[in-house]
C-alpha cells in the first residue's frame, strides 16, 4: 500500500465504518464511490485498517490482542474468499508487511473484488471486535469525522 492514508482517507474511513455500523448500505457505497473517484482507494484502505488499529488496542488488552490476532488468523482459512482476503489483509497490515498487503490487494483488484474486501474487512472487524460497531463505539466515531472534515485542507496532507 504505497499511499499512506491522509485527513480525507481518516474522514472517510471513519464515515465508513459508520454508514456500515448503522447498516446504511446507501452511505457505504456514497463512500466507496467517492475515495474511488478522488482515486484514494488505497488510501482508504489503509485509513480503516489504521482505524481498527488504533480503537482496537484501546478497547483490548494484551490478551484480548492475542485473541483477536487467534481469530483473524482462523478468519484467514475461511471458506469465504472475501473474509480469508480481509484477514489476510488484516494480519498483513498488523504486522506492517506492506508487499503483503499489496498482494492481497492485488489479488482482489485483478478479480474485481476491491470493494467486497473492504467490506469483508468491515465485516471482519464488526464479528472480532463488537464494542466498536456498538452504538457508543460508532457515535464515537461520527464524532471523529467532523475533525477529519476540518483538516482535510491541511498542507501536512
Amino acid at each position: 500500500m504505497t499511499k499512506p492514508a491522509i485527513y480525507g482517507d481518516h474522514r472517510r474511513a471513519n464515515a465508513l465504518i459508520c454508514h456500515y455500523g448503522r447498516e446504511n448500505l446507501a452511505g457505504v457505497v456514497e463512500i466507496l464511490a467517492e475515495a474511488a473517484e478522488a482515486k484514494r482507494t488505497l488510501g482508504l484502505i489503509a485509513a480503516v485498517l489504521d482505524v481498527h488499529r488504533h480503537v482496537v488496542t484501546l478497547l483490548l488488552t494484551t490478551d484480548g490482542l492475542a485473541c483477536l490476532a487467534a481469530m483473524i488468523a482462523a478468519a484467514a482459512e475461511s471458506e469465504d474468499p472475501d473474509i480469508a482476503a480481509a484477514a489476510r489483509l488484516i494480519e498483513a497490515h498488523s504486522e506492517q508487511d506492506e508487499r503483503a498487503a499489496q498482494a492481497v490487494i492485488d489479488e482482489a483488484a485483478a478479480a474485481d473484488r476491491v470493494t467486497d474486501l473492504i467490506v469483508a474487512v468491515l465485516r471482519t472487524f464488526a464479528h472480532t471486535v463488537p464494542p466498536m460497531y456498538s452504538p457508543f463505539g460508532i457515535e464515537v466515531l461520527a464524532q471523529n469525522i467532523m475533525h477529519f472534515a476540518a483538516r482535510e485542507g491541511d498542507t501536512a496532507e
